[in-house]
């Protein structure tokens, strides 16, 4: 009985040390994951931050193509205007001429 009182403990003695290994060995294992998911979150917010200044980036660029092409309409609207103003005045001088030379030849016919 006392060998089998002794291999009893070395069983118990034994099982204790397994189970202690286990739980180191599934420590490391939890700890390992837990590096590892730290690393890919961190991997993930960097991807975002690129996708965030990509995105900055467009919207800079959609920004400036508004503003030029603003700038080109306000431009074509003012030389659209000037044209008209222009043609306007050309409009008016060549009325002003008709009447004068209407008047002229009016007086001209009274006179004959």
């Amino acid at each position: 009985t006392e060998a089998a009182e002794s291999a009893e403990l070395q069983k118990g003695a034994a099982t204790s040390t397994a189970n202690e290994v286990a739980a180191e060995v599934s420590a490391r294992q939890c700890e390992d994951g837990a590096a590892a998911a730290a690393k890919a979150a961190t991997e993930a917010a960097e991807a975002a931050d690129m996708a965030q200044a990509a995105q900055n980036e467009v919207l800079e660029e959609v920004s400036l193509c508004e503003a030029e092409i603003q700038a080109a309409a306000r431009a074509f609207r003012e030389a659209l205007v000037s044209e008209l103003h222009q043609g306007a005045a050309a409009a008016a001088s060549a009325a002003a001429s008709a009447s004068a030379a209407d008047a002229s030849a009016s007086a001209a016919s009274d006179a004959a």
